[in-house]
C-alpha cells in the first residue's frame, strides 16, 4: 500500500509548501505520468534532483522573465486581435461560436508561436493538437489503481481502459511533438547542453509536453470558467461590459495598457480561479523523509496531496 495523506487547510498547506518545503518537494513515480512524460524526463514530475534544478532554472531564465514576456507582446495582441474579428464575423452572419473550442485555439495559436516559433493556423497540427492536449489530461487526472496496488492494480486498469487509452494518448502525441522538434532542431541544429547534463530527445518531449499542457489548457479553461460564471450571474456580466465599453470605448485595436485598467474584470478572474481552481489536487509530492505537519507524523516516502480546492473555499 502507499501511505498518503491531504492537506486541505491553508495551515497545512502552508506548511507542506513553504515550512517543510525542502522534505517534501520531490515526487513519487506515477505509473502513467512515468509513461507520457517519457520516464520522468520533464520538469512536472519529475522528481527532485539535479537535473531538476537545471531544467527548471533554464524555463525561467528562456520563458518566464518580465522581458521574455514583453518581447512576445505583440504575437498576444495580434492573435486576440484576429479572435475578436473572428467573433464579429461569425456574429454578424448569426453563426454560434464554440466558446471553449475557439479559446482553445487562441491559447495553441500564442503558445505555439512564442514557444515554438511555429504559426498553428492552416498547419496539420491545427485539428490534432487540442484532441491530443484533452486526452492527456484525461490520462493524466485519472486515478490509477496500478499507483497504489502495483500487481492488481493494473489489471484494473486494463479492465477500466485507462492503460490502453495511455497507449494511444502516447502514440498520438509522439506524431504531434515530433512535428514541433523536428522544427526546433532545424532551428537549432543539433541537440542543446543543459548544465552538465546533454538533452536528449525525450527530455525535450518531456519538456515540451509541460509547456503545452500548462499554456494551453489552462488559459483555455479559465477564460471559459469565466464566461461561464457572467453567463450565470447577469448582474457581473453587465458591470464586466460597462467598465470594458467606458475603458476601451470605440477603440480599434485592444492592447495590454488597456487591459491593465479593467480592474473589476481582474477581480473577476480572480474569483474564477478561486472558484475554479485549474489543478483542484496539485501533482502529488513524495516525503523525502519523516516529518511532523500539523502534529501528525508523516513517515518518509508518504504521498502528500495539497487540496488547493479546499482551500479556495476555507471562510477562514
Amino acid at each position: 500500500n502507499v501511505p498518503t495523506v491531504v492537506a486541505s487547510s491553508p495551515e497545512t498547506v502552508k506548511d507542506v509548501l513553504k515550512t517543510f518545503d525542502a522534505d517534501c518537494c520531490s515526487r513519487p513515480y506515477l505509473t502513467y505520468a512515468a509513461r507520457i512524460s517519457y520516464n520522468l524526463n520533464d520538469l512536472a514530475f519529475s522528481p527532485y534532483s539535479k537535473y531538476w534544478r537545471e531544467v527548471r532554472k533554464m524555463t525561467v531564465l528562456e520563458l518566464y522573465t518580465a522581458k521574455r514576456v514583453q518581447s512576445f507582446r505583440h504575437v498576444r495582441e495580434k492573435e486576440v486581435a484576429s479572435l475578436v474579428e473572428f467573433v464579429k464575423e461569425s456574429a454578424s452572419l448569426g453563426n454560434a461560436v464554440n466558446l471553449s473550442n475557439t479559446l482553445m485555439k487562441l491559447s495553441g495559436s500564442v503558445i505555439c508561436r512564442v514557444g515554438f516559433g511555429i504559426n498553428l493556423k492552416g498547419s496539420k497540427l491545427e485539428d490534432t493538437y487540442e484532441e491530443v492536449i484533452r486526452e492527456t489530461m484525461e490520462v493524466l487526472g485519472s486515478f490509477a489503481a496500478a499507483d497504489y496496488l502495483p500487481i492488481i492494480g493494473r489489471i484494473i486498469d486494463r479492465v477500466t481502459g485507462l492503460h490502453s487509452k495511455c497507449e494511444k494518448q502516447h502514440m498520438e502525441d509522439e506524431s504531434l511533438k515530433d512535428d514541433i522538434i523536428a522544427l526546433l532542431l532545424k532551428m537549432e541544429r543539433g541537440e542543446a547542453g543543459l548544465g552538465e547534463y546533454q538533452l536528449t530527445r525525450n527530455h525535450t518531449k518531456g519538456i515540451l509536453l509541460n509547456v503545452l499542457i500548462a499554456g494551453i489548457d489552462t488559459s483555455g479553461h479559465t477564460i471559459t470558467w469565466a464566461m461561464t460564471h457572467m453567463i450565470k450571474n447577469p448582474r457581473v456580466l453587465k458591470k464586466v461590459q460597462a467598465e470594458v465599453r467606458e475603458v476601451i470605448q470605440n477603440k480599434d485595436n485592444i492592447t495590454e495598457e488597456d487591459i491593465e485598467q479593467l480592474e473589476y474584470l481582474k477581480m473577476v478572474i480572480k474569483e474564477t480561479v478561486r472558484i475554479n481552481p485549474l489543478v483542484p489536487l496539485l501533482i502529488p509530492r513524495e516525503a523525502s523523509k519523516d516529518i511532523k505537519i500539523a502534529g501528525y507524523d508523516v513517515p518518509k516516502k508518504t504521498w502528500i496531496h495539497v487540496n488547493i480546492w479546499g482551500v479556495h473555499r476555507n471562510p477562514n
